[in-house]
């Protein structure tokens, strides 16, 4: 530890510490495995997690695959052993400076008992003003309406405290008896004890609605004000200390028992705040059974309390080492209280124990908002990031899950729905070449129709997630275009006779009979549109163009060259409307809601027309 704190990492003796890693361990009380020792004869040196296990005295067990052999890691070990047992050591550290603190004030106060006194009220002065300060200016960034009010509590209660001291014998700032000191004491004992009950019982209207936070600032000033007028000005503020005999009176001694309730109950209830609501629950079911013996009405209210607790985790809520360090400092007050009525004149171990609990009181108060709105918020927002960063793995393993689900579906799908789709058309081309009487064909040429539908249909729904899931691939064929041109038209020339629509195929000279592509893409793209321009014309005529743009390029010197080929297909139907045309290529869009009724179709042919010729390009 020595040589972790004071020498360099250059040093020689950095790396020949008097104890060892386990030795370390076991130093600070770690129950470590025989795994330890045989990294210890191998020369290697435990993980800062691990090191960190055994100084907070678990049992863990040490793996020799964790362990880093390489001798120029020894420094940074035991620089995070020292980090290690810093932040072991820090609190406890934090305590000891205020137990010497507390002691230094006896000390003073067997020097001067005016300096013991001023010293322990200005420390409660300043941390009023400080916690007050504190979580004001970061209420947006805890965003806990229950801190802001209990801050607010001893930033007024702290102005009492410092007219307290003022106004002590023997300061010389107010020539006032000692009676006024005893009054300003009684005065901000009350105010803190009654102020912070309030706020514990109010904070879910003072979190739901910040006018009731204004206006609980609001009295605490006028209260505070009331006080001031009551003991300095009006006069009319009861006598707490008689000068004559030296001695409490009975409503200093009442007033102190009281505070005593007072922080007891604070206490209780801030205990079972949320999300403690099954203690909650559980009391008022108990005393709803007393009071009206409906077992299953008190349920149903329990249930409901619950809930409600449950709901409200955000604003309002306090972590839990808030929580008990609050009902800490409640404890310490409730010492000083009991302490103070021993009280019998200005120095006595009474008031040297009741103003070093009240110290230890303000203390603790001060590390539990300044904890909580400080320290608390950027632990919060970092946990947030983890824990989103978590959720979007999570989501990103389920989405590629989902993805591989679908594939197999997909897969699933297309042999076990094309396959006996296949016979069944099959089995009707053969029942064609058979001699049936009239009724039978017209049957027959209902069931050829429909089943040639639903084959398009099922085709066009597994195309589309194939594509989409990007499993679709492109073949390389040589290619006649004219004649694949030809043979598209000819599918839907008996449909277009019925009609008196006319085909027609325009094809360029200059264009190869040959090309590489995917004819059964191509196919399908042009079958798709000429489908489309065939069912929403009733007359006119469909032309079927294909266009060269620019002459032919090579993507390498030498090598084969490469045509950019345009079809297009105009038709004289019924036409789009142009605030429509956006959506043309969205899946199952359709133009009107009766299109799918009158002229049939799913809305998934231009969509997949539009990713065949992305994937073309």
């Amino acid at each position: 530890i020595f040589s972790c704190f004071f020498l360099p990492p250059s040093s020689p003796l950095f790396f020949t510490p008097c104890l060892s890693p386990f030795e370390i361990c076991i130093f600070f009380g770690g129950c470590v495995s025989c795994d330890c020792r045989q990294m210890q004869r191998e020369n290697t040196a435990p993980s800062a997690l691990q090191c960190s296990s055994a100084i907070m005295g678990s049992n863990v067990r040490l793996h020799s695959s964790e362990m880093n052999p390489s001798p120029t890691t020894l420094p940074s070990f035991y620089h995070k052993c020292a980090a290690c047992a810093v932040s072991l050591v820090t609190p406890t550290l934090e305590y000891s400076l205020l137990a010497l603190g507390i002691v230094a004030l006896y000390y003073v106060s067997q020097y001067s008992f005016l300096l013991f006194h001023a010293i322990a009220e200005l420390f409660s002065v300043i941390i009023g003003y400080c916690v007050f300060l504190i979580v004001f200016h970061t209420r947006h960034i805890a965003k806990n309406s229950l801190l802001v009010a209990v801050g607010s509590v001893y930033g007024f209660v702290a102005t009492l405290d410092l007219f307290h001291m003022l106004a002590y014998k023997g300061m010389g700032v107010f020539l006032t008896s000692q009676n006024t000191c005893t009054q300003l004491w009684v005065a901000a004992r009350y105010m803190e004890c009654v102020m912070v009950l309030i706020a514990t019982v109010m904070h879910r209207k003072l979190s739901g609605d910040s006018r009731w936070l204004y206006g609980f600032v609001a009295v605490q000033a006028v209260v505070m004000v009331l006080a001031f007028l009551a003991i300095f000005e009006w006069r009319v503020f009861p006598l707490c200390y008689d000068e004559s005999t030296g001695v409490l009176t009975t409503f200093k001694k009442g007033s102190e028992y009281s505070f005593c309730v007072v922080w007891l109950l604070a206490g209780i209830y801030l205990l079972l705040l949320p999300p403690h609501c099954r203690a909650v629950a559980w009391v008022k079911e108990r005393l709803w059974c007393r009071g009206s013996g409906c077992y299953r009405r008190s349920r149903g209210c329990a249930a409901r309390l619950c809930a409600m607790s449950s709901s409200d985790e955000t604003d309002g809520d306090l972590p839990d080492h808030v929580r008990y360090n609050m009902v800490l400092s409640f404890f310490f007050c409730i010492i000083t209280e009991i302490v103070l009525t021993f009280y019998v004149g200005l120095v006595g171990w009474e008031t040297i124990v009741g103003h070093s609990c009240k110290v230890m009181s303000f203390y603790l108060i001060y590390k539990a908002l300044v904890r909580a709105t400080l320290t608390e918020p950027y632990t919060t927002l970092f946990n947030d990031l983890t824990r989103m960063n978590a959720d979007l793995t999570r989501a990103t393993l389920v989405a590629e899950m989902a993805l591989k689900q679908r594939s197999e579906v997909m897969a699933w799908m297309s042999h076990e729905i094309r396959t006996p789709l296949n016979g069944i058309i099959g089995m009707i081309d053969l029942l064609h070449s058979t001699a049936l009487s009239d009724e039978q064909l017209r049957v027959l040429s209902v069931m050829d129709g429909a089943s040639s539908n639903l084959s398009v249909v099922i085709n066009d729904i597994l195309d589309f997630f194939k594509l989409d899931a990007g499993k679709m691939t492109l073949e390389h064929i040589p290619t006649d275009l004219a004649d694949l041109a030809q043979s598209v038209m000819s599918l839907y020339e008996p449909k277009m006779a019925e009609r008196g629509v006319r085909s027609v195929v325009v094809l360029p000279p200059e264009l190869p009979q040959l090309l590489l592509c995917d004819p059964t893409r191509v196919r399908q793209v042009l079958s798709n549109l000429v489908s489309n321009s065939v069912r929403f014309t009733q007359h006119g005529s469909v032309v079927l163009e294909i266009r060269l743009k620019g002459g032919p390029q090579s993507e390498s010197p030498g090598g084969p060259a490469v045509h950019f080929v345009e079809f297009l297909v105009r038709d004289t139907g019924i036409g789009i409307p142009v605030e429509q045309q956006r959506d043309l290529f969205c899946p199952f869009s359709q133009i009107h809601a009766s299109t799918a009724r009158l002229y049939g179709g799913t809305g998934l042919g231009l969509a997949i027309v539009h990713q065949l010729v992305e994937l073309m390009e």
